[in-house]
C-alpha cells in the first residue's frame, strides 16, 4: 500500500515558527538580557579617569600640569632668554624605561615610553604634546594579567597659575586579567576620543569638570563578549554622564572616584 503524505499549511506554519524561534535562541547567548550596564557604564567611565591621572602609571596629566614660568621672580632672564625666545619652547624628552617590584610570590613588570614637548605662546611656555606607551605585566601562582595603554593628547593652560589645563586628543587602553585560580578572565580593549576636556588641579585630586569623551570598544564581561560605543560628559566635582549608544540602556551619572552610580 503507498501512502502520500501532504503536511497541512497550519502544520508548516507551526514547523517555520518553531525553527526561527530555535535558530534566534541559538544565536542569543542565554543571559544577554541580565548583562549589567549600570556597572559596565562605571567602568568604562572610571577606567577613563583613572587612565588619565597616573592611577595605572605612565605618564599622566599630573605630571606636567605645573609647567614652568619664565616671568618667575629671581630668573636671571638674560641668561633664559636668547633672542627673545624661550628655551623651554619645542624642548623634548623621549625615554623608555622599565622597573620590576616583587611582592610576595607577585611580580610586576613596567615598560614605559613616552615623549614630551613643551609648547609656548607669546612670551611663555603654555602646554605641551605627549605621546605615551604603557605595558604592565602581573604574574603569581594565582593570577597572569597584562595592563596596556596608549595615551595622545595635548594640553594648554587656561588660566596664569597653570592649575586648570584643556585636554584634547585620545587613548587607548587594553586590560586582560586572567586568574589561575579559579579559573576566570576579563577582557577589556576601549579607544577614547577627548573633546575639550578641563581638568582642574587646584585640589589635590585632579577633577575633570568639564568636556566629553566618546568611546568603542569590546568588554569580555560575565561571560560575553558586549561590543560598547557612546559618550562620557563631565560634570565636575568627580561627576560624569555616561551613555551606551549599542543598546538601549538607560543613561547613568558615575562617581569617578567611588564608581558608584546613580539614574542619570
Amino acid at each position: 500500500m503507498k501512502f502520500t503524505f501532504r503536511p497541512s499549511v497550519a502544520l508548516l506554519l507551526m514547523l517555520v515558527c518553531l525553527y526561527t524561534a530555535c535558530k534566534k535562541s541559538a544565536d542569543k547567548p542565554t543571559g544577554v538580557a541580565t548583562i549589567d550596564y549600570k556597572t559596565l557604564g562605571s567602568l568604562v567611565a572610571t577606567n577613563f579617569y583613572r587612565s588619565l591621572t597616573g592611577f595605572y602609571d605612565g605618564l599622566t596629566i599630573k605630571n606636567g600640569s605645573l609647567l614652568p614660568k619664565t616671568k618667575a621672580p629671581g630668573v636671571n632672564y638674560a641668561a633664559m632668554f636668547s633672542g627673545g625666545s624661550v628655551p623651554l619652547c619645542g624642548f623634548t624628552v623621549d625615554t623608555t624605561y622599565t622597573k620590576n617590584s616583587t611582592s610576595g610570590d607577585t611580580v610586576k613588570t613596567t615598560t614605559n615610553s613616552y615623549k614630551l614637548t613643551y609648547l609656548c605662546g607669546s612670551v611663555n611656555v603654555n602646554g605641551y604634546k605627549v605621546d605615551d606607551t604603557l605595558v604592565t605585566t602581573t604574574v603569581s601562582p594565582r593570577i597572569n594579567s597584562l595592563y596596556q595603554l596608549g595615551q595622545h593628547f595635548t594640553v594648554f593652560t587656561i588660566n596664569p597659575t597653570y592649575l586648570m589645563v584643556s585636554v584634547n586628543g585620545s587613548s587607548f587602553l587594553n586590560i586582560t586579567d586572567n586568574l589561575i585560580t579559579p579559573t576566570r578572565g576579563t577582557d577589556w580593549t576601549m579607544a577614547y576620543s577627548l573633546s575639550d576636556l578641563t581638568v582642574d588641579f587646584t585640589t589635590t585630586i585632579p577633577d575633570i569638570i568639564s568636556g566629553t569623551v566618546t568611546f568603542s570598544g569590546m568588554a569580555f564581561y560575565g561571560g560575553y563578549h558586549i561590543p560598547d560605543k557612546g559618550t562620557i560628559t563631565f560634570l565636575g566635582n568627580y561627576k560624569a554622564k555616561f551613555v551606551f549608544t549599542t543598546n538601549n540602556a538607560a543613561p547613568y551619572i558615575v562617581d569617578l572616584l567611588t564608581g558608584a552610580v546613580t539614574p542619570a
